[in-house]
């Protein structure tokens, strides 16, 4: 495996790390809704076999999860959407990080993975709070 596999592994590592510790945030906010789930899966399997397969199964995947993150995006101060907005975007860069070729891009992913997931857990403690 080249060197450039091997770094993009540890960025996508980091980003489904981020995004696994806030998909429940997203889960319980819209229980029926899988596409972040299996955008977290879809980079997980490239990680255990980074297939050209499965990387393009991914970068499918990560489309799904933006949809999502569209689809809870926050319109109103709502404390549980934007938990839920951004750890759905959590799990769209986690995906991403796998879907695409880029290193850069990898890397800039898990950097937005763990902010995001870091925001999820700020509103979510937010709507705790009240």
């Amino acid at each position: 495996m080249g060197s450039r596999i091997i770094a993009k592994r540890e960025h996508v590592w980091r980003a489904v790390d981020a995004a696994r510790s806030v998909l429940n945030i997203y889960e319980r906010r819209y229980p029926n809704d899988q596409r972040p789930r299996r955008a977290i899966e879809a980079a997980e399997r490239w990680l255990k076999d980074p297939t050209e397969s499965n990387r393009i199964q991914a970068a499918h995947a990560a489309a799904y999860a933006w949809s999502a993150v569209n689809f809870g995006a926050p319109r109103t101060p709502d404390f549980g959407a934007a938990a839920a907005y951004y750890a759905a975007s959590a799990a769209y860069y986690a995906a991403g990080a796998a879907g695409l070729s880029s290193l850069a891009f990898a890397h800039d992913a898990a950097d937005d993975a763990e902010a995001a997931a870091d925001k999820a857990r700020l509103y979510y403690g937010s709507l705790r709070l009240k």
